[in-house]
């Protein structure tokens, strides 16, 4: 779970390029941990924070269970993060250099002494920038505390395709837990992922995925199920699903997958207006199945 909160904005005339803090606060699942994050940026000018990732340098201060555990500083300022019990926590941050133009995207995973357990810098000819000429941010970045690893999700502008990169969240080292890659380069269940979560209970992670459909802001969808080889267990096509874009973005960017639980989840289907209930059951053999429980309307925007 992650809650993003910003506060504490200097104001100084417009124009003037001044410091810039902002603060937010990350949760554990369950609560246990919480992470402070004071995000602090020495070049950013007013009326830029808001269109592109804020970046800088950032102060974390982790506590478990109302115990402080661990305070680190880092070179980049948090963008996004995931936490888990322990204290260990994933992000995304942004590098700040001597200009505004100057921006490195930084995945990172600290353990439960906040020591930088692994990192990885992203350059801007990666990822490229949108419309507003605001460097890309990555797609994601999740945290699986169950199978101890981390998936962090990019688009590849240079490569013009999606990219996993995985590690073991106790080491930091490359895992072998990878989605089939197709001979043109894209993923196995399409052409890119909107939101990747786990099913609390089970060896699943749930990806929402899309394919082009020939027509400006219509795309085949696609929610499929991973298992424990990242091979797909089960898959629910939607043909033409239709979801708006953000200009600039290489995918569509409403969010599909609703809700995960114990040994369920529920999905949106976009032109139906419709969200579809499915649980997981395990039978005697151990075998594993997958059962739709109901559909309901939804409002016509997500």
């Amino acid at each position: 779970m992650t809650i993003l909160a910003p506060f504490l904005l200097a104001l100084l005339p417009q124009g003037q390029v001044k410091p810039e803090t902002r603060e937010l606060e990350v949760l554990s699942a369950s609560g246990k941990a919480r992470v402070r994050v004071v995000n602090r940026s020495k070049v950013a000018p007013p009326g830029t924070l808001d269109a592109c990732p804020f970046s800088g340098t950032a102060t974390l201060s982790a506590s478990v269970e109302g115990t402080p555990r661990w305070s680190v500083e880092l070179t980049c300022a948090v963008h996004e993060l995931r936490v888990l019990d322990d204290g260990r926590a994933a992000g995304i941050g942004f590098s700040e250099g001597p200009t505004v133009d100057f921006a490195f995207a930084h995945l990172f995973l600290l353990g439960a002494d906040g020591r930088v357990v692994h990192e990885e810098r992203v350059t801007e000819v990666a990822l490229g920038r949108d419309g507003a000429g605001c460097v890309q941010p990555p797609l994601g970045i999740l945290l699986d505390g169950a199978h101890e690893r981390v998936v962090a999700r990019l688009w590849r502008v240079d490569l013009k395709r999606e990219e996993w990169r995985v590690w073991d969240a106790r080491s930091g080292a490359p895992s072998r837990w990878m989605p089939a890659i197709q001979s043109d380069g894209a993923l196995c269940f399409g052409s890119c992922s909107t939101a990747v979560e786990l099913v609390p209970g089970t060896p699943f992670t749930l990806v929402q995925a899309w394919k082009p459909a020939g027509r400006a802001g219509l795309f085949h969808a696609s929610y499929v199920l991973l298992d424990d080889a990242a091979r797909v267990f089960w898959q629910l096509p939607v043909p033409e699903d239709h979801a708006e874009r953000v200009d600039g973005a290489p995918l569509p960017a409403a969010p599909g997958i609703l809700r995960t639980g114990a040994r369920s989840f529920s999905v949106r289907l976009f032109t139906a207006r419709q969200s579809v209930a499915f649980e997981l059951v395990q039978g005697a053999d151990q075998a594993w199945s997958v059962r739709e429980t109901g559909r309901s309307a939804l409002p016509t925007k997500p």
